[in-house]
Order: C-alpha cells, then structure tokens, then sequence
C-alpha cells in the first residue's frame, strides 16, 4: 500500500469445529437500531450456512411474540446448497409496540438427501437502544434484494425549535475507506465536534466494507450533487443511492417531528477511497494490452473527469506525511480542478506531518467553514451555469447534468463529451460534442430543460423532457442529428445497465443466478456464490443447467454461467454471439469488421466475459477448456475495487506467470453486441 519500513504481513487465524448441516452466524445478524421506541428500519439479514453435504431448504420463520410479525424477502422454499452461505433476509412489523430486547426466531429446514427430516433452528435477535439525535444503524433494501444499512445522525433538536416540518435539509454524505466497516464508533464519531450541522449526516456502508466497485459512479470527486434522475449503477453507489431514499422511510417509521429531508441536495464528504484515491500499475506489457487494461479503468480515473465538476465548491485536504497515498495525488488533482474551473478555483489545504488518517480529519478547521457556508445557506448551492461541459468515461456511470443523458458513445473505448452553453431568453441551447451517439433529455427541478438545441450542425426543435419514452437525440453516420422517439432500438441495442466492463455484472436487479454445467464443477460454482456473499455481501442461487433454458427467464436479477471443455453454458439470446466454441476447432472471435480467429484448444484455455439478456440484464459467462483455464477465468470474476478488467479476456496458461501479459485476446463490444475493432486478439 506505499506504506514505508520492512514489509510485514501479520496472520491472525481462528478455527472453528463445526459438527455439519445447518448454522447461523448471530453475532453478523443485521438488523436497526430502537430510536424513540421505535424500530429504525424493518428489515433483518441474518447470515446462514450449510455446512453439511445435502441440500436444506427453509421453508419459513417464526416467532413466539405475537407482536412480531415476520415474512420472508425471499421465495419459499428457498434453497441452500451443501456448503453455501447467503443471508436470509425478513421484514419485520411490531404492531406499534415497542420492541423488546430479544427476540427469538424459530427457522423451519427440510434436510434433502438419503433421510429427508424436518428441524428448527432457533435464531436470538438483540434489539439495542439509542438516542434519537446520535448516530445510529438503520436498514434498508439494496436494488439487488440485499439488505443493507448505513449510519444515520438526524439534525439536532435544538436546531429545528420553531422550524417547520415542511422545511427540508439537505445530506451531508461521508464516504468511508476501503476495507473500514461504516458500522465503527471512528466512523459514528466523526462530526461529533460539529453538532450544529444543518443537515441529515448519512454514512452508508456500501453494503460491505470491499464492495467491489466502492463508490465510483455519476460524479467525478464526490463534492455535491444536484441530480434528479440516476442511471443503474454498479454495487456501492447504488447502496449510497438506497440509503438516500430510505431517510423518507425512516422519518415516517420513528414517526419524525423534525423538518423533512432534501434527497435532491447532497455535500458529499469522504476520506480515501471515499474522496479520491489514484490508480496506476507498473507495466511490462504489449502497448495495445494496456490500452485496454487502462481503458476499464477510465471510469475511475477522476483527473479525466474534472470538467464535470465546474461551478461545484470544492474543497481538498491532505497530510504532507501520508506515506499511504503521496499527497502529490492531491496536489495535482487540485491543479486540474482549478485549470478547469477559472472562476471558481477549489481549495486546498496541505497539514504538514499528519498521516493517511488522524483525529479530527473530517472536522478540520477548513472543513468546518466549509460544512457551515454550503449548510446554512440557500445562496452557496450552485445554480446550473450558462456554459458548462459533461465528460463521459461510460454512460452507465454518469448520471444527468441539467437534464441531459449521456445513453451511448460512437466508440466505448473513448471518452465522450458535449459543451454547453444555455441560452434562457430564448429557452434554447448550443451543443458542441464529441463521441456521443445517443442522449436525451429528462425531467429538471434545477432547471428548464430547452425547446431548441443547436447541435454540431443541426438545429433541432425538442418536445417537452420527459421520465418514459423519451425522446432521443441520435447521430448518423454523416455526423448530423436527428430527433426520435423510435423505441425498437432499446430491444436490439446495448444500453443502460448493459454497458461498461465486467463489473456491470453487478447492476444486478435481483439475486445472482449461478448456473454450471457439468456436475463435476460445482465446487467452481460455490466458490463463486461464496465471494458474492464475502466481497458484496450479494444474495445467489445455485442450479445445475438442464436442457431446459427456462432458468434464464424466471429470475429478475443477473446470471453467472459456468462451463467446461467443448462447449458454452446454453443460452438462446446467444446464438449469434461473436465468441462461440466451435466443435472440436476452439474458441472463435468474430471482430465487427467478420474476421474470425480461432484459438485451438489448449491446456489452460478458458474465457470470461459479458452476454446480453433480456430486460437490460447481463450473464457472465465463465469458461474453460480444463480445470486450469476455468480456474484462470473464474479468478477474473469482478470483486476488487480499481482492478482492470475488459469485457471479456480469454486467458491461457501463461497467464499464471505473465499475467496480463499472457492473455490471448480481451477487448470490449460495441452497441451491437459486436467485438470491437480496437480489441486486442492475437
């Protein structure tokens, strides 16, 4: 990590005897905190495990205390397979009583296998108090069908006398590091220097302290936002999104007398990885595999961002003696904002000696004026500026700026851009861009949304913005543009949550389904379900693929596939797909220019990569001629923040030495599904 002396690695192992079957981990169980007497959220995790060789199946959950009434989030009977840990997630209601200090559940489990037997497992749920002003835990449903929760500080009481309910605030988000539970008294103690913030301080967990893509979404650095319509976004971000909406639940839940809450209005603070933190790699590569290595990446690499965050306050602060990350980081991105940002340069505050963390880091003296002048003043939120631009790594990523949305690029592997200048006399705007293929515009609460744009060559009148069926603004070939409300294209073309690198895959609507085939690689398929659950905290189901290729209509959420020798996991949405295996030949890629390579097979073959699926959903599909090249691909699988990783990579067995280097094809596909010129094949 940079760090400076002896390298030194410190292993602490504990080691439990199980006696097989049925477990659950009670001191993980995730549940509200009691705030005023009243539960903060409804929805209880409680983390399970099979630590037998036969199948379980729960088939319900119930309590002795007829105030509680429990029901199950997920489908009945649900399914745990020999070895698999997932989280069995409940809404609970109390009746408008109070709730007591514990809980006790009974889980009904059917044992499958040789002798099918009936049992309960009975589950203690502490129910611990706290006052209603000081930070505490509430929870709340992912868009996965996850429960997570984030640490929540309402506005003090003293702060709100006379204030009407109708009065909203505004957020003051704080994103934590990587590898830090959000649910620590360092985190619930930050601004307890600051009680008089005129805010809701939210800390959201992301799910899990690793989420595999932290909180990289929408808004380059994390300063405010003022969005009003999000796209899908990958795990961590869309938990920060959740926890936002859940405030509106929380007030009605502990029945809030305070003023009301401003979703729209966030200050977005953060430290480490929760503000910014660069990427970068020592390389020893063919020029064209970085290329693309660092390609994936554009999306966390906020220097090439900057331009989205003109006319935002802006305020930057590092210790000189960080030997985690250099404080050159800061000092540079600090240059960028403000060579971006002439009118308003940012600010920038350096603490000679003070390390990667220290007390009082979030509340320094810079920070509080900072918090006081947006806080308490209507005038300090920006207003939309007459000339500003949008730079887009992946549309997916990036959500609204006055309106306007970003749906496809010309070419995925660069940037795009569009430079604004507004005109409100005349309710018209010029637009100048560059790899931008498709956007529209959607409804406002910060400003009118124009009836003419003059766009490279083109003016265009524009219907009124709307949420559904909007209209698009497409480009041709020639370069001009033109106005559409012609839907079919959302059916056959790659959009939305369909787009970016493999870690799209976690855009997920639902739990994971993990298919394999044969038999024989279940122990893959497990492996996968069991970094899901430890790495995001994801929910997943384990089926065997059959003939049958219904298992891929039935669920909401996105699949995992995996395969071994002569053939692909069956899909019927892939059979023109451009990576096929052809039978006793190897794999085949087709570029979207028809040249097809193939690459025989050989010992540590294997592939992963992005499948399309109906209703903007996506398979991954996991692959490999053996053992080895299925175990090269399936360690590729998207969990580790900041980790290059293109839309598909076929690896061979030089991999395991050369890494990156061993690869024999990765690249990216274009908005047709076809493998794009720029990838790298050799």
């Amino acid at each position: 990590m940079g760090g400076s002396g002896e390298p030194e690695i410190l292993v602490k192992v504990r080691v439990e005897e199980t006696h097989g079957g049925f477990a659950v981990d009670e001191h993980k169980i995730l549940v509200s905190e009691v705030v005023n007497e009243r539960l903060a959220g409804p929805f209880v995790s409680v983390p399970i495990r099979n630590d037998g060789e036969d199948q379980i199946e729960l088939s319900g959950v119930t309590s002795q205390d007829v105030a509680l009434e429990i029901d199950v989030l997920q489908d009945l009977p649900m399914r745990l397979q020999p070895g698999q840990s997932k989280s069995l997630n409940l809404r609970i209601s109390l009746n408008n009583s109070p709730p007591p200090p514990i809980a006790q559940l009974a889980i009904a489990c059917l044992r499958a296998g040789g002798h099918n037997y009936l049992f309960e497992s009975t589950v203690s749920v502490i129910f611990s108090r706290k006052r209603l002003n000081s930070p505490h835990r509430f929870t709340f449903l992912h868009k996965s069908g996850v429960i997570s929760y984030a640490i929540l500080r309402p506005p003090q009481e003293d702060l709100f006398h006379g204030m009407e309910p109708v009065k909203q605030l505004p957020i003051l988000l704080n994103l934590h590091g990587a590898g830090l539970e959000a649910d620590s008294q360092q985190l619930r103690s930050t601004f307890d220097l600051l009680p008089d913030l005129a805010a809701w301080v939210l800390f959201p967990s992301g799910v899990s302290p690793w989420c595999g893509d932290d909180w990289r979404a929408n808004f380059p650095g994390y300063t405010l936002r003022f969005l009003t319509d999000c796209r899908p976004d990958t795990w961590g971000f869309a938990d920060v999104e959740a926890s936002v909406a859940a405030i509106k639940d929380w007030i009605k839940a502990v029945k809030w007398q305070g003023p009301s809450v401003n979703t729209c209005k966030w200050l977005v603070s953060g430290h480490s990885n929760g503000g910014y933190v660069p990427y970068g790699m020592w390389t020893e590569l063919d020029p064209r595999i970085n290329f693309l290595l660092q390609d994936s990446l554009k999306s966390f690499r906020h220097e090439l961002l900057v331009e989205n965050c003109s006319a935002v306050p802006l305020l930057l602060q590092h210790g000189s003696g960080d030997d985690n990350v250099p404080a050159f980081h800061s000092r540079r991105m600090n240059q960028l904002v403000s060579q971006s940002r002439e009118d308003k340069p940012s600010g920038y505050t350096e603490f000679k000696g003070k390390g990667h963390w220290f007390d009082g880091i979030m509340v320094t003296a810079p920070l509080r004026a900072f918090y006081h002048k947006i806080l308490h003043s209507e005038a300090s939120w920006p207003e939309l500026p007459l000339g500003f631009s949008i730079v887009v790594a992946n549309p997916s990523d990036m959500g609204p700026r006055g309106g306007l949305i970003v749906d496809q690029l010309v070419d995925p592997g660069c940037l795009g851009k569009i430079r604004v200048t507004r005109h409100p006399a005349t309710s018209s705007w010029t637009l100048r861009t560059s790899n931008i293929y498709r956007f529209h515009f959607t409804h406002s609460n910060f400003t009118t949304t124009p009836s003419m744009v003059e766009i490279d060559k083109d003016s265009l009148a524009l219907p009124a913005a709307r949420t559904l069926n909007p209209a698009w603004l497409v480009r041709s070939n020639g370069g001009h543009w033109r106005v559409s409300d012609d839907e079919t294209w959302l059916l056959k073309e790659r959009h939305g949550a369909q787009l970016g690198t493999l870690d799209a895959i976690t855009r997920s609507h639902g739990c994971f389904l993990i298919r394999f085939q044969p038999s024989s690689i279940y122990h893959f398929a497990l492996q996968v379900s069991r970094n899901l659950y430890q790495y995001l905290s994801a929910d997943s189901e384990i089926v065997e693929v059959t003939s049958d290729e219904n298992d891929m209509n039935g669920n909401n959420g996105n699949i995992i596939s995996l395969g071994i020798s002569g053939s692909f996991p069956s899909s019927p949405y892939a059979k023109s797909f451009p990576i096929q295996i052809l039978e006793d030949q190897g794999l085949s890629i087709r570029t979207s220019d028809s040249v097809l390579t193939v690459f025989e097979f050989q010992e540590g073959l294997g592939v992963i990569m992005l499948r399309p699926l109906p209703r903007e959903r996506l398979e991954l599909v996991i692959w490999g001629f053996d053992i080895f090249g299925l175990r090269s691909a399936s360690r590729l699988l998207p969990i580790l923040t900041g980790v290059a990783q293109p839309e598909f990579v076929v690896v061979s067995k030089r991999c395991s030495w050369q890494g990156a280097g061993g690869v024999l094809a990765m690249g990216s596909f274009d908005r047709h599904w076809n493998v794009t010129q720029s990838s790298f094949i050799t």
